[in-house]
């Protein structure tokens, strides 16, 4: 907490009192020492939205107690604080947020209701002066939020601008618009140097005439407060975890995961418990941030539970684990995709979980993307590696799974339990000059052979055993085989049709 007690002329003496991650900032008359200004700067952080009820994202501004049985008077007037202010916001969730509420509150609201709701200058509850429509806007960019409203203490549209006769002043701002992370957006006004007016013009009584200024985020889809999505949960770390999620078939749901800390034990989690099952629409873990990618909580299958995802896993910017019972299962429909920097591991005890496949799953046509999955892969969906820098790390795999790689890595950790098809079609490319392969645990592999009429590869040892059989379908232009021998052997083979062919090198 930081205090700061400002000279309020007739006003009085008030106390602002602000949490963590607050700054407030005055300007002053020279000659009186009379505040003139407020500059109000709040770095908006998951501890301010976890522990908003708790104060953590309200400023408190205490005004002078001079009469203890003292009450509003209506349409009399009282000084009490006047400021001209700003109101500037850093968004540091890490994550997009949709649309900003700004509400002030008199501390005597419980007992003395804003009531006086058709005077320019209320007495009854503290409010605001020349918020404009366009007041709300983009520091970096100027960008203008033009979905700014304003409301009265019971909740009815309320006048934007100056102090206008018989017209309800706001006590409450909503805009709607969505504030991408590391973004500062500002409330302004139609003051001089681009201010509102902040004003509490209750009579000193027993409370002063104290006034809050909360805010928090809307986030609602949809950007209506009142009606947040039912199908979209938010996960956000919390000190009671994993969220335990028993069944819940075709429920619809979207689950995002937004939760980023620097302690693993406050990171966000959902477990879905023994014996559940579950259809889901998507789980979203995705960060905008340009600071550096996001570290997020796990996703959690206990035993003999399955989570159905409809519209598959999307992950942007981030870590994230999903931890499988060997006995649970993941099934991924639509188009999933990993991008923008993301790491994911799929992790079982002894890579004996389950990941059915149904349909595609994409890392994204930029570097850095790493996905590793320490179960059973398959279904009859297909694998996309698409950057050079992005690397796929699969264990056992089923005759259904496909892959394509136009550029990357795809680590094979098992060439044993590799049945995956390496390819989409037959004479298409779909290795190019980057892409590579690496069968690891391969170190006795010195020969191949490579059945043309069935596009199988098949890896010998040198006393012919079979390590492994890969299917193989269109043109292979460049496979590595990772190894521990010599480099100076390999193997080149050819079709013999000159349709295609497979560039063998040990390294």
């Amino acid at each position: 907490m930081a205090e700061t007690v400002i000279n309020a002329g007739a006003g009085g003496t008030w106390d602002i009192v602000a949490p963590e991650g607050v700054t407030v900032a005055t300007s002053q008359d020279p000659q009186t020492g009379v505040t003139t200004g407020l500059r109000i700067f709040v770095d908006f952080t998951y501890d301010q939205w976890i522990n908003a009820s708790k104060g953590a994202a309200t400023i408190h501004f205490i005004g002078p107690a001079t009469n203890p049985t003292g009450t509003p008077q209506p349409l009399q007037f009282f000084q009490g604080l006047v400021a001209q202010t700003t109101f500037a916001i850093r968004n540091d969730l890490g994550v997009p947020m949709q649309g900003l509420n700004l509400t002030l509150v008199n501390d005597d609201a419980a007992t003395i209701p804003g009531r006086d709701v058709k005077d320019a200058h209320p007495d009854d509850y503290a409010h605001f002066h020349q918020v404009l429509p366009t007041s709300f806007s983009d520091k970096l960019t100027g960008a203008v939020d033009t979905t700014l409203k304003g409301f009265d203490p019971t909740l009815q549209p309320a006048f934007l601008g100056a102090p206008t006769a018989n017209e309800n002043s706001p006590s409450i701002i909503d805009t709607f618009g969505v504030i991408q992370p590391d973004a500062i957006w500002q409330l302004g006004g139609g003051n001089p140097n681009n201010t509102f007016t902040l004003h509490s013009e209750d009579t000193p009584g027993p409370t002063g005439g104290s006034f809050t200024l909360s805010w928090f985020t809307l986030d609602t889809p949809n950007g209506d407060p009142q009606a947040p999505d039912p199908n979209t949960v938010q996960v956000f770390p919390t000190q009671t975890i994993p969220a335990q999620i028993g069944d819940h078939q075709d429920d619809g749901k979207t689950y995002v995961f937004a939760g980023i800390s620097s302690s693993k034990d406050d990171l966000p989690a959902i477990e879905f418990v023994s014996k559940s099952s579950n259809a889901l629409t998507a789980i979203n873990v995705i960060s905008s941030s340009a600071v550096e990618p996001a570290v997020f909580g796990d996703l959690k299958l206990d035993t003999n539970s399955t989570v159905s995802v409809k519209d598959g896993l999307h992950v942007g910017r981030g870590t994230f684990t999903i931890e499988e019972d060997p006995t649970a299962n993941l099934v991924l429909g639509g188009k999933s995709t990993l991008v923008d920097q993301s790491q994911v591991a799929i992790t079982s005890a002894d890579d004996r979980g389950h990941v059915a496949l149904s349909g595609d799953l994409t890392l994204g046509a930029d570097n850095n993307n790493f996905l590793n999955i320490g179960a059973h892969l398959g279904g009859t969906g297909m694998m996309f590696i698409q950057a050079a820098n992005d690397t796929m790390t699969v264990n056992a795999v089923d005759s259904g799974v496909s892959f394509n790689i136009t550029a990357g890595t795809l680590n094979v950790e098992h060439p044993t339990d590799f049945h995956g098809t390496i390819g989409t079609a037959a004479d298409q490319p779909f290795l190019g000059p980057s892409a590579v392969v690496q069968l690891l645990e391969a170190a006795d592999v010195s020969n191949a052979t490579f059945d043309t009429a069935t596009g199988m590869l098949h890896l010998l040892t040198d006393q012919g055993a079979d390590r492994g059989d890969i299917h193989i379908v269109g043109n292979l232009t460049n496979m590595t085989l990772n190894r521990t021998l010599p480099d100076d052997s390999f193997v080149s083979l050819q079709d013999g049709g000159g349709t295609g062919n497979i560039a063998i090198k040990f390294t």
